[in-house]
């Protein structure tokens, strides 16, 4: 196909309406197909890691805001008990 590399996979498709009625224009139209499916889905992956990795600093952060948490959460449930057990 001129203006087409060859190394390029080509998609050939029919970009007339499927109206029934209508007739086929019958143009084509190429379109190359610049990445492959599997490269694609790992360029989504490595951005998506990317961007859902925690720095050592978050990660030492996001551990002790859970520590502090379970403290007010144990903190909570023993005054509850102490109300609870009065009664």
């Amino acid at each position: 196909m001129p203006g087409v590399p060859e190394d390029r996979s080509v998609i050939i498709h029919n970009t007339t309406p499927r109206t029934p009625g209508l007739k086929t224009l019958g143009f084509f139209v190429a379109q190359t197909k610049v990445m492959t499916e599997t490269e694609d889905k790992q360029t989504q992956k490595a951005k998506w890691l990317e961007t859902h990795t925690l720095s050592p600093e978050q990660f030492k952060k996001l551990i002790q805001n859970k520590f502090v948490r379970a403290a007010q959460y144990y903190e909570a449930s023993r005054k509850r008990e102490e109300l609870c057990g009065d009664r």
